[in-house]
């Protein structure tokens, strides 16, 4: 039996963003990446693409994964502000001169605000600094918030250089990093501009190119597996891939599939498709913000923001949401009712009554009738009420949503049942009728199962068996629309008939030999695109 015809009600509106080097961590909790971005006066010609890039990274990493924590170095400010030149003694403290720490390591979802303010109005400095340093300035910031162990976040290094800065690789300063890369279980990943570290080769070959190029390779040489070098072209190219937002499913139903009185299978179902709603979006009072001493202590940080704006966060997640400006300063409301009659007196929840609108008139209704009208379908529960033809069950029937019923997980004798029954339905072409209560005292709701099945991606000679449950109406909700018959004088002729086929075969997207344009999976919301950009 071929792939049935399946309807899946509603369509998925999927959450796009540039997909990076940024990987989720398949073996660790969180991920922790710092990013050091050279921005001395070689940077000038390739300073918005560099922002750009790292713009993209965090924001993909505040939209997927709020609580991976980023954080901010940059090599060649005015300023020099990092913990290295206040703890390095008077011999090594000009090493570390003209780095900035624009944000240490936080979540993004606290630290994204003051990096992409910093990357908004990022200008290249009129001298440049240390690239080295900037580096060992990273894996402190690094070992500051994780300590000595390897715990369960992947840590990251990422550098951006055009390497047009002088530089004196230390081949003792570089065999010194690789303790904290096998402590902390580090990675180092460096994003070159004009040097190509695979063929050796550098464009222009000026002597400072050569000498970057020689810390990239002596890193490589040193960290191994840990370290990974690509040009910046590269990274861009991959960045304008689209990667959707994946979500874990959540059953909307576990429990038992009544097929007869003596036959009950367990299973759960997972909605087959959603849809992605906007973000909220969070108000707090300007006036309690400004009227708070601590706020008002506050002062510019590197970037040139308050950094009260998202205080000064603990480490634990619980002090960060503390700190956050909607939880700090919030916003309350509260609504009171009064009528012309009442002259201002507020109304108590017992004078007031419900009621519904029909016509022009307002029928109220009391607590009794409320209560009335309230679903009392019972427990929960998925009963099988009868079987129908595949050709009987029309498409354009199917209501929105759609769900994927599949045996429960763990349970072999529920699979086995499952699968006899997929099979038996696809065989004789049919497809099962049930009612469904997802939820106790919810409403019922009538469905079509149709049966499916589809190869094993790690064993060809397995197949999944399950259900796609499609909502039908109830006959009241079916619209039966009569025609007026087409008049004489309004018949097409051949020449308007074959200019409204051209018409529609222009406007196709499956067009033969090509990929189907504007597929939905493949295309991002714009709304939302908008929203998160």
């Amino acid at each position: 039996a071929g792939e049935p015809a399946i309807a899946s009600g509603g369509l998925t509106t999927h959450t796009f963003f540039p997909s990076t080097s940024i990987a989720p961590a398949a073996m660790s909790n969180k991920q922790a990446t710092i990013f050091v971005v050279d921005v001395g006066p070689g940077m000038s010609p390739h300073i918005e693409l560099a922002s750009a890039y790292v713009r993209t990274l965090v924001e993909r990493t505040l939209l997927h994964y709020p609580k991976d924590e980023v954080a901010l170095v940059l090599a060649g400010t005015a300023r020099t502000e990092n913990t290295m030149h206040e703890r390095a003694g008077p011999e090594d403290r000009p090493f570390y001169e003209r780095i900035s720490t624009v944000q240490d390591l936080k979540p993004a979802s606290v630290a994204a605000e003051s990096i992409l303010s910093s990357l908004a109005s990022l200008e290249c400095g009129s001298q440049g600094a240390d690239l080295l340093s900037a580096i060992v300035v990273g894996f402190t910031a690094a070992k500051d918030r994780f300590g000595s162990s390897k715990g369960k976040v992947e840590k990251k290094v990422i550098i951006i250089s055009a390497g047009e800065e002088p530089l004196d690789p230390d081949e003792g300063i570089i065999a010194s990093l690789q303790g904290p890369v096998d402590d902390l279980g580090m990675s180092v990943e460096f994003v070159t501009i004009g040097i190509d570290a695979v063929k050796g080769t550098c464009e222009p070959a000026t002597e400072n190119k050569r000498a970057t190029l020689g810390l990239v390779q002596s890193l490589e040489a040193t960290l191994g597996e840990r370290f990974a070098t690509e040009a910046l072209s590269e990274s861009l190219l991959r960045t304008s891939a689209l990667l959707p937002k994946t979500k874990k499913p959540t059953a909307g139903y576990n429990g038992l599939l009544t097929v007869t009185p003596g036959l009950r299978i367990a299973v759960s179902s997972f909605p087959k498709t959603k849809s992605e709603k906007a973000p909220s979006f969070k108000k707090f009072s300007l006036v309690a913000r400004d009227s708070d001493p601590d706020w008002q202590r506050t002062v510019p940080g590197p970037s040139g923001n308050r950094e009260g704006l998202a205080g000064d966060h603990g480490d634990d997640d619980e002090d960060e949401g503390a700190k956050l400006p909607w939880v700090r300063w919030p916003v309350s409301k509260d609504i009171e009712r009064t009528t012309e009659a009442s002259q201002g007196k507020v109304l108590e929840p017992h004078e007031m009554l419900e009621a519904y609108k029909y016509g022009r008139d307002w029928v109220p209704l009391d607590s009794i009738d409320v209560d009335a009208s309230v679903w009392k379908a019972g427990e929960k529960r998925l009963e099988v009420i009868g079987f129908a033809a595949r050709a009987e069950v029309p498409r354009h029937h199917f209501l929105d949503g759609g769900e994927v019923l599949v045996p429960r997980a763990g349970d072999d004798q529920a699979g086995v049942a499952l699968a006899a029954l997929v099979k038996g339905l696809i065989r004789v072409e049919r497809v099962m009728i049930v009612r469904f209560i997802p939820r106790k005292d919810s409403a019922p709701r009538h469905a079509a199962c149709v049966p499916y099945f589809k190869a094993s991606a790690c064993d060809a000679d397995a197949r999944s068996h399950f259900f796609y449950v499609n909502w039908l109406p109830f006959s009241d909700e079916i619209r039966r629309f009569a025609w007026a018959p087409a008049s004489a004088k309004s018949k097409p002729s051949e020449d308007q008939r074959a200019s409204a086929r051209a018409l529609i075969g222009s406007m196709r997207l499956d067009l033969e030999g090509a990929r189907e344009l504007l597929r939905p999976k493949d295309t991002p919301n714009p709304h939302l695109h908008r929203i998160y950009q």
